[in-house]
Order: structure tokens, then sequence, then C-alpha cells
């Protein structure tokens, strides 16, 4: 799961050493933090021969966001990359989504995120540094980036 933008800038504020004491209550007092003073960069994001103008992008191949929050309702099996493009993300949307997940666990009901499956994803930061977030962790900042669905596996034997 990565997420970039809006909640890699949640990520990118985490000191390790306090979130090693706090554990996830850090993410929900820093995930308010950056919800009271929201300030997005609009990033360019290219799939499907198509240009979109977005906040904050999700991309998967899970159904959970945040530990055991369902966004959808793919699986990891499926073989498929699904991506959420917000495009005018502010507070009150951000509460509709939050709403979403807890109620119906899957983002795509809701008409202002672009929902993809597309296997190729540019995202270009407009001269930004774009914050990246992989399952929670600090993936640094990047002015380009570039996600594409692969068919290799990884086989764990238990």
């Amino acid at each position: 799961m990565a997420g970039i933008g809006w909640d890699a800038k949640i990520v990118h504020s985490i000191d390790t050493r306090i979130k090693k004491i706090l554990g996830k209550i850090i993410f929900g007092l820093k995930g308010l933090q950056h919800f009271l003073f929201m300030n997005n960069n609009k990033l360019n994001v290219f799939f499907d021969g198509q240009k979109h103008q977005a906040d904050w992008i999700l991309s998967s191949n899970t159904r959970y966001y945040a530990g055991h929050h369902k966004i959808n309702k793919s699986d990891i099996f499926d073989d498929r990359l699904v991506t959420y493009v917000f495009k005018d993300l502010t507070r009150l949307k951000l509460i509709y989504y939050i709403i979403l997940i807890i109620i119906y666990g899957d983002l795509s009901k809701n008409k202002s995120v672009i929902t993809t499956y597309s296997k190729n994803i540019h995202i270009d930061g407009n001269n930004f540094e774009i914050p990246v977030q992989i399952d929670g962790d600090n993936f640094g900042c990047h002015k380009q980036i570039d996600i594409e669905f692969s068919d290799k596996k990884v086989n764990f034997l238990l």
C-alpha cells in the first residue's frame, strides 16, 4: 500500500522515537494536526492516457488501509492494483471518506474519487517534492513517482 501526498505528509512528520513510545496513537494525533492545518499541493497524475490533478493518491493491492480498515473489496490474490485519486481534498470531504471507510469499507462509492485499476501510473509533483509512505513507513520525497503493477510474486511457505 502506497500513499502519496496527504497521508504521507503525516507519516513524514512523525519522529520514529515517539512512534515507538506512542504507537498508532501518534498517527491519530498527527492526522488531526494535518487535518486542522491542511495545505495540499496539486499533483499531476497520468494513467490510461489521461491526465488528472490530485491532492492525494492511494495505491494498493490489498483491501486494508491504516491497519485493519477496509477501503475496497479487492483481494491480494486478484492480480490487480487499485488506485484512488483524490481530486479536491478538503476537510469536509476527508470526513466523508473516513465515514465511507468505517461504514462501507469501500472508497469507490464516492463520485469525487477516481478509482482506477491501471497497471502504470505516473505522478509528477509540479516542481514540489512529493512525500511517499509505504505501509505507514516513510519512503522519502520525490519529484516524480512511477507505480507499476508487477506479475512477479514471492511465495512464502509457513
